[in-house]
């Protein structure tokens, strides 16, 4: 089967972003989009085909493609909330103390969390929460996790928008997407990293 202009063109540009010195390099985002859109099924199925071919030089199974390219750093929590990351001569993740009882509790829930039934797990954010914060009172460690759970408040909305900029001063902008709390309007928010790169002691 002859490969059309577009889908010629495609395959080079693929070629040229993954492949250096024998090597997969991650592609800039969207850098094809114009290009895949061109071009028809007969062409998409072909560059596909030329695809795996390079893969299997590669010995890239096509099942472990994502986790090969999109990579992720594993993390090691300990019985006192600590996180460290084992790879990087075992630096330790610093949060504040409510990001970081956010962060294990949607760790800890693969399955998901309802924003608007965060307060069904109270008593597991206080526990995380007293270890992590370290100082004040109980009743003021109350307050703030009260807080957080209030639907009335944007607490939640707004502790969760503050997880990029503090878990980015410890993991790659190419891989920090995987420990976001994230999820469509009206499901349950979720941090999408594999838990395999997960272990609690």
């Amino acid at each position: 089967m002859k490969i059309g202009m577009e889908a010629g063109i495609a395959l080079d540009i693929l070629q040229d972003n993954w492949v250096a010195a024998g090597m997969l390099q991650e592609p800039e985002p969207g850098y094809l989009i114009d290009q895949i859109d061109a071009l028809d099924a007969r062409e998409l199925l072909e560059v596909l085909r030329c695809i795996r071919e390079r893969m299997s030089v590669l010995g890239i199974q096509e099942s472990m493609a994502g986790e090969t390219l999109a990579g992720a750093e594993r993390l090691l929590v300990t019985r006192e909330y600590r996180i460290f990351l084992p790879d990087r001569y075992g630096v330790e993740m610093r949060l504040p103390p409510l990001l970081k009882t956010l962060f294990l509790l949607f760790l800890k829930h693969p399955e998901g969390i309802r924003f608007n039934r965060l307060r069904d797990y109270r008593k597991e954010l206080m526990d995380i929460y007293s270890l992590t914060a370290r100082q004040g009172d109980r009743p003021s460690q109350e307050q703030v996790i009260d807080r957080l759970i209030d639907t009335r408040c944007n607490s939640i909305h707004e502790n969760a928008a503050k997880l990029p900029s503090a878990l980015s001063r410890y993991l790659d902008s190419t891989i920090l997407e995987q420990y976001l709390i994230t999820g469509p309007a009206g499901t349950p928010k979720r941090i999408p990293l594999d838990r395999r790169y997960v272990e609690w002691e």
